[in-house]
């Protein structure tokens, strides 16, 4: 699934191979913010520059769940999703202020704070890896690396 462009914040696509096609169109914008799969609760999708809104995506269906907890904006952060728990890392928060925050949401739509990074970052990327390790690398620091979990 491919969202959220620029100047179509609120609108999904699919792409079959030779064809893009509308799939989904969200209550709030979310350019800047990320999209995730969340197996067969469908996908998530989460903040932006207009907000923390967090929306389950599922086929054509969204359905607005409780927002990333906080207040203001969330942007150019980082999720994964390790083992049907989506975690949030970082990114931009009310504005240029990069964040440590981590959060998680579980299948229940339950928001938990997490303890923070050990640096504050943005526009990163987070993996997990086979052991079940997740690490951050990129942003502000790309020479560093730091795991949490």
């Amino acid at each position: 699934m491919l969202c959220f462009p620029q100047y179509e914040e609120i609108y999904c696509w699919t792409w079959d191979g030779t064809v893009m096609h509308a799939a989904a169109i969200t209550s709030d914008p979310h350019f800047g913010g990320g999209v995730i799969d969340w197996g067969t609760n469908g996908q998530l999708a989460i903040g932006g520059y207009s907000g923390r809104t967090a929306e389950l995506i599922q086929g054509s269906n969204v359905t607005t769940i409780a927002p990333v907890p906080g207040s203001g904006t969330l942007w150019s952060f980082s999720m994964v999703n390790f083992k049907n728990t989506i975690y949030i890392f970082g990114g931009f928060s009310n504005g240029e202020n990069t964040s440590k925050s981590v959060y998680s949401i579980d299948s229940a739509f339950e928001w938990t704070k997490l303890a923070n990074l050990l640096q504050s970052r943005a526009e990163h990327r987070s993996i997990v890896l086979s052991s079940g390790s997740i690490v951050h690398t990129g942003g502000y620091s790309p020479d560093q690396l730091s795991s949490v979990m």
